[in-house]
């Protein structure tokens, strides 16, 4: 008859029952979030179901209710595992991708009710609900506090992931949303400009700018297209048939090997060594460093980036420095870079640590599925290694900072097309001698550079 009642009518049936024939008060468990809006892309939220979907669930709960008969002694036929009309189901997040595991079994209850008063006789048989079981989850709640805090009024995206285990410690987005107030705020939020439901951390598909060369670096050096002894010189651009194409400092970096074309981010080094490079080596390693795939967190609705046919060298030539039409989300970024930091194994990121019952017993663990070795050379990691060192010594995020955390890392401005709106990234691990965090620090649509914009924020 209704939902949500106020306490008072709540006290008033209650102590006079027989004012009220045939009406009974059942109380109903609500999810409530604590932290509000922390987490809030991560943790996702629930809300009733829709009409559509109960139409779908609407004959299992009425052959439920029928089997009741016919159930003697067959108590397994007790408990249902699927929804009533006013239920609660996971939308997003662990809600959406764990609902099988949080949702729990409906017990049921038999009763003989006289008719001439509708009083309850007696129970027949009951058997009591059991109730979902419960999430640990792999995120540091003070990290995760500091990260959305860090990353303040910024469209944008922060994730501080373990490079051994994949276990990610933060993942902020913002905008957030509160999943308590879901229900009120929905509409608005849904047609809000920014797009306050994106998970820009898993969701967000955009260039990854100079991030993106150590790829080319990789795949160049595998291949042995150049070495750590190759020089080209920079004067600010070079000349691919009538296109010309510049680095991002108009003078130029001189004679450049990749030992400085890391960490001053030289352009023009990467345009001559994609020109020499060739489209099918670069595609292969940006395939097995995993961009244009998802990564298999456990989240819904992840992205898989784009990772584009290299058919023209002019178009190698973009590809190279991160631009074009290549596509990542940061979580393939921070992935990318764990490989680095823990010596070339592609982990799988994961939200989830351990799964208990009601009585705390461990039902399973995380078990990774989809980690792969890859076929660096210890040689080409090291010197990777050393050029993301610099970077922060005496590179783009030089002065940020960041050196006193023994933080190696990569700035990346990507152009958006707009006049002075770029997207600010840094990806990096820390400490660089015996890596603990990686991490990614992405600010969307921003006049500012990586190094200036994202660095202090990392």
């Amino acid at each position: 008859i209704a939902s949500d009642v106020a306490w008072e009518k709540v006290i008033q049936i209650e102590i006079k029952p027989e004012d009220f024939p045939g009406i009974r008060i059942t109380p109903r468990p609500e999810r409530i979030y604590p932290e509000q809006e922390l987490a809030s892309h991560i943790l996702g939220y629930i809300s009733k179901l829709t009409e559509n979907e109960w139409k779908v669930q609407s004959s299992k709960w009425n052959n439920f209710i029928l089997a009741s008969s016919s159930a003697g002694n067959d108590t397994s036929s007790l408990l249902y595992d699927g929804y009533a009309e006013n239920d609660n189901i996971g939308r997003t997040g662990v809600e959406g991708y764990y609902e099988d595991e949080l949702h729990g079994l409906r017990g049921k209850r038999f009763e003989e009710i006289t008719c001439k008063n509708t009083q309850i006789e007696k129970t027949v048989l009951e058997r009591p609900p059991v109730p979902g079981n419960n999430l640990y989850l792999t995120l540091d709640s003070q990290i995760q506090a500091h990260a959305e805090k860090t990353l303040g009024t910024n469209l944008g995206a922060i994730i501080v992931m373990d490079p051994w285990t994949g276990e990610i410690v933060a993942m902020a987005s913002n905008p957030r949303f509160n999943p308590n107030t879901i229900d009120k705020d929905f509409s608005k939020l849904i047609r809000h400009p920014s797009k306050p439901f994106l998970n820009r951390a898993i969701q967000g598909a955009l260039p990854p700018g100079s991030i993106f060369k150590v790829v080319t670096a990789t795949a160049a050096l595998s291949s042995s297209a150049i070495t750590t002894q190759t020089n080209f010189e920079c004067p600010g651009y070079t000349k691919y048939k009538n296109i010309i194409f510049k680095c991002w400092s108009e003078h130029g970096h001189g004679s450049v090997a990749i030992e400085d074309a890391i960490p001053y981010s030289c352009n023009v080094f990467f345009f001559e060594t994609a020109k020499i490079l060739k489209g099918d080596p670069l595609y292969a390693w940006a395939k097995k460093f995993g961009i244009g795939e998802k990564t298999g967190v456990d989240l819904p609705h992840e992205k898989s980036g784009n990772l584009p046919k290299l058919a023209t060298t002019a178009n190698i030539m973009n590809v190279a420095i991160g631009q074009g039409a290549l596509l990542t989300t940061p979580l393939q970024l921070v992935r990318l870079y764990a490989a680095i930091a823990n010596g070339g194994t592609l982990v799988q990121p994961h939200i989830l640590s351990k799964i208990t019952n009601s009585q705390g017993e461990t039902v399973r663990t995380f078990n990774p599925e989809n980690e792969q070795k890859l076929s660096i050379q210890p040689a080409i990691i090291s010197t990777l290694r050393t050029a993301l060192q610099d970077v922060v010594v005496r590179g783009t995020a030089k002065d940020k900072g960041l050196d006193i955390y023994k933080i190696a890392g990569k700035t990346g401005t990507a152009e958006t097309g707009r006049h002075k709106d770029n997207h600010a990234w840094f990806v990096g691990y820390a400490p660089y001698d015996n890596p603990r965090y990686c991490f990614v620090v992405l600010v969307e649509h921003t006049p500012g550079h990586g190094g200036g914009i994202a660095g202090p924020i990392a």
